[in-house]
């Protein structure tokens, strides 16, 4: 048997991107209702809507704070980054986001280069400083979630080759386990940082 197991966290998007498609309808207290049963079959995050998209959405979470209680999820609000040359403390989206009031929040942004000069018609650098204004500058101490995450990005991201920010982990107890998530980012650094050599040398 293999004791070995890693944790897989499932992040549901039924009552948004499920109730898009065509001929699918739910009301409140249906969305409510499926948020609970969702809570039952142990689903991590349950992605309740957008916030200020529409009556609907704005009903769900002012009635989920008081009517939805969840043993094992934990609600999120959808929305996206702030406008391209906006503010983001004059944001409706992230104002909603906010008043949503819940636990955890899902933020969609542009990564691609595509996407960015394409769809959102605007630079890189704004691109960057939509992600950065929208998450704003006050940060809570660094867990091993938070570099496992980071370490993803990093991965998968094409413009993203390093850390801005440091991340040290302050939820482990062993620092010889630190020195191990250290000695991962390090590696990653130094891959990264001998691709690019590489590609200027060629």
């Amino acid at each position: 048997m293999n004791t070995n197991q890693e944790l897989v966290e499932v992040f549901d998007t039924t009552l948004r991107d499920g109730l898009q498609v065509e001929g699918v309808s739910a009301t409140v207290d249906d969305k409510l209702r499926i948020a609970e049963q969702l809570d039952h079959l142990g689903v991590h995050f349950i992605e309740g809507g957008w916030p200020g998209a529409n009556p609907k959405d704005i009903e769900f979470f002012a009635r989920a704070e008081s009517e939805l209680t969840l043993g094992t999820s934990t609600l999120v609000a959808f929305g996206s980054t702030r406008r391209p040359r906006g503010k983001s403390d004059d944001d409706a989206t992230l104002r909603n986001l906010i008043e949503a009031n819940t636990a955890a929040v899902c933020i969609v942004a542009k990564s691609s280069e595509y996407q960015v000069i394409e769809a959102m018609k605007t630079t890189l650098d704004e691109g960057v400083a939509m992600i950065a204004d929208s998450v704003g500058n006050q940060y809570r101490e660094s867990t091993t979630r938070d570099l496992y995450d980071l370490a993803r990005i990093a991965d998968n991201c094409e413009h993203i080759h390093m850390f801005q920010r440091m991340c040290v982990l302050r939820d482990i107890d062993n620092t010889y386990e630190m020195d191990l998530n250290t000695t991962y980012c390090c590696y990653h650094f130094r891959r990264d940082f001998l691709t690019q050599i590489n590609i200027l040398l060629k």
